[in-house]
């Protein structure tokens, strides 16, 4: 059964070269839209002056991804070559999550199944979006986490510390999930001794989380819109989700927003969802 899981996971990274190799030489494929190849276009003019200081931390995808272009060459399908391989990596990553937790092979198939083949992933994981780098620094911070609790892994606070300052790189909104899967981690440590949370763990774990909740709750603000939350999540949310709106149309998904209270909230979590998807 390992085969079929091996397979799947190469016959999705072969598939992704393919949409690289008709992105780069054929012509714009789905998902190659503004966006991508906006993204392109700043890594190309960087590569050509490293010297130049548009190097931004707050966009540092095109800027990588000109250093890249200045070491090869600046060619539109090295660029999406590139994000096939981040892909790649956060694939394998995954296969190792999944071997942590236990999963059967069969659910281990299925699960790579959905994550190598699901047209949305073959799409937006085969240009230059950053995309397939947000799915690899996600994945290891959550590798990281598990060999922290279940392997009692030290060392993988660091792979950890690295994975999420490489979320926040890539979108800095990202930074909040960061923040939750420390959170969670340090949960988990303190409450594994099944004789119950000692005093002292308590001590010692309670200001770290409650310094991360803090920093977490102000990234949210800051990426958010969180100074309209005092008209109501809902809103905060919509007015949020208004202002990306033309970003995500340039790349290839959303149509509308409009979010009516709570209740619509939660019916357009799904609505959403498969507008991302598809």
């Amino acid at each position: 059964m390992i085969y079929r899981v091996k397979l799947t996971l190469w016959l999705g990274f072969f598939l992704r070269l393919v949409i690289a190799f008709l992105n780069g030489f054929v012509g714009p494929t789905y998902g190659s839209s503004d966006d991508s190849l906006g993204f392109h276009e700043v890594a190309v003019l960087f590569s050509q002056n490293l010297a130049d200081d548009s190097f931004l931390f707050n966009n540092i995808y095109p800027s990588l991804l000109g250093v890249f272009y200045s070491i090869t060459t600046d060619h539109l399908f090295l660029g999406s070559a590139l994000s096939a391989l981040g892909w790649l990596a956060s694939a394998f990553i995954l296969v190792r999550i999944m071997r942590i937790l236990s999963f059967k092979m069969s659910n281990q198939w299925r699960v790579m199944l959905i994550y190598a083949l699901i047209p949305s992933s073959l799409m937006y994981t085969s240009v230059t979006l950053r995309e397939p780098f947000q799915l690899l620094f996600v994945n290891l911070a959550l590798y990281a986490a598990l060999k922290i609790y279940f392997h009692r892994s030290n060392a993988h606070w660091l792979v950890l510390f690295l994975a999420i300052v490489g979320m926040g790189a890539m979108h800095g909104a990202l930074l909040v999930s960061g923040i939750f899967i420390i959170v969670g981690t340090l949960f988990l440590l303190t409450s594994r001794n099944r004789k119950g949370v000692s005093f002292t763990k308590v001590v010692l774990v309670t200001p770290i989380v409650i310094l991360c909740l803090f920093y977490g709750f102000s990234l949210f603000e800051t990426f958010s819109y969180g100074d309209r939350l005092e008209d109501g999540l809902s809103l905060a949310i919509q007015t949020y989700q208004e202002g990306t709106m033309e970003a995500e149309q340039q790349a290839g998904y959303r149509t509308d927003v409009e979010i009516n209270g709570l209740g619509g909230l939660i019916l357009s979590i799904p609505y959403f969802l498969f507008q991302y998807l598809v």
